[in-house]
């Protein structure tokens, strides 16, 4: 749970809460606590469904735990095409022949 819905759970204000947090070592270290059994819980039910063979815990344990994580890599040609519109008041002939200008050599 977030301190933002600690907050609204019991029904104090956000400020409330993150400034009795900070004044407060004995909230704070409970608080901590409570983060940390939670956690713990948290561990136990994903380890005993991972003993399961609940596939998504065993992987949820690999990579955060045991660092366990598959790297892929995809790898593809790209052609690229080039779509060219020509307006219609120019005529055809006019532009093969302006064409033909750019693929021949360059004047000596």
């Amino acid at each position: 749970m977030t301190k933002e819905a600690a907050a609204d759970f019991f029904g104090i204000s956000r400020a409330t809460l993150f400034s009795r947090l900070k004044d407060d070592p004995e909230i704070e270290a409970a608080w901590l606590r409570g983060r940390a059994k939670t956690q713990a819980t948290m561990m136990q039910g994903l380890i005993g469904a991972a003993n399961q063979g609940n596939i998504r815990a065993l992987m949820f344990l690999g990579e955060r735990i045991c660092g366990l994580k598959e790297h892929v890599v995809h790898e593809a040609h790209v052609e690229t095409r080039y779509v060219v519109e020509l307006p219609t008041e120019v005529p055809t002939q006019d532009l093969t022949a302006d064409l033909s200008l750019l693929s021949a050599s360059p004047p000596e």
